[in-house]
């Protein structure tokens, strides 16, 4: 082996490859001013990852391959970690234009459907057909859309547990590959589990719900969706992280402002350096 530049001394620690994050929110565009790609990605390197992958609920998101190209841009010669860049298909036709610009799967929030995306059954299974056909991937943010309009109840599990039934009952019929975006519940979980050997699915949790629950952060600074769950879920997301139920760990980076937080309730906060 050639010689180093550097030799660090590493008795007693852990080494590991760099880290790679599955999802995050880097802002940048008409929200730099929470966060840039410069930002966002020498947090990426602090907190030891050297892969990140961007979620297109961006303003505007990323739905179209001229949005997709101006992310794109906007991210040249100005990230300092590996990236890559998720889409919010408005329908089955764009899975192939958008996978042949770069992008590096799908995503679709079933508690907020972007303007002119339709999410219903029909649709989505559209959207899940072209995805198998192109090899690709669909991340899907588990929460029924008939909660998202009251806080009470999307706090409950029932939202999780709806919407996961909803897609396993989509992929008996298309199965692609699906992946479960920060599972909160223990009821969700388990419904994961019974499929995952039969179904092409895979599943995520944050940090946060692994080691936070309700009681822990009851502000808004710890709002975030899915919302922090009961001290059962807790320890059940902890309990499949270590027994490899949970397939990854991602943080879910999604900064904002103090102000935001406070006053507006912003969903989400930074993850890249503490997970």
């Amino acid at each position: 082996m050639p010689d180093a530049d550097k030799i660090f001394n590493a008795k007693n620690n852990l080494i590991f490859p760099g880290f790679i994050d599955v999802h995050t929110h880097m802002r940048d565009s008409t929200l730099e001013y929470k966060e840039n790609f410069v930002t966002g990605t020498s947090a990426a390197v602090a907190g030891g990852f050297t892969t990140i992958l961007d979620m297109p609920n961006t303003v505007p998101p990323i739905t179209s391959v001229k949005e997709l190209i101006h992310r794109k841009h906007t991210a040249k010669n100005t990230i300092l970690c590996n990236m890559g860049f998720y889409c919010s298909p408005l329908s089955g036709k764009d899975i192939k234009e958008l996978i042949n610009e770069g992008a590096i799967g799908f995503k679709i929030y079933l508690h907020k459907p972007f303007e002119d995306q339709d999410l219903s059954n029909n649709n989505i299974m559209e959207i899940m057909l072209e995805i198998k056909k192109n090899n690709s991937i669909l991340c899907v943010h588990a929460e029924d859309y008939s909660f998202s309009g009251n806080s009470e109840s999307t706090s409950s599990n029932k939202a999780e547990v709806l919407a996961i039934n909803k897609i396993i009952n989509l992929v008996k019929q298309i199965n692609c590959k699906i992946h479960f975006a920060h599972i909160s519940t223990h009821e969700g979980l388990e419904i994961i589990k019974k499929h995952k050997n039969v179904l092409n699915i895979s599943c995520e949790a944050t940090p946060h719900h692994a080691l936070l629950d309700k009681n822990d952060a009851s502000d808004n600074f710890g709002y975030c969706e899915p919302k922090l769950k009961d001290k059962t879920d807790r320890e059940s997301i902890l309990k499949g992280i270590i027994d490899g139920s949970i397939d990854i760990v991602a943080t879910d980076h999604a900064p904002h402002t103090i102000a935001e937080k406070k006053n507006l309730k912003k969903p989400g906060f930074p993850g890249l350096e503490t997970t």
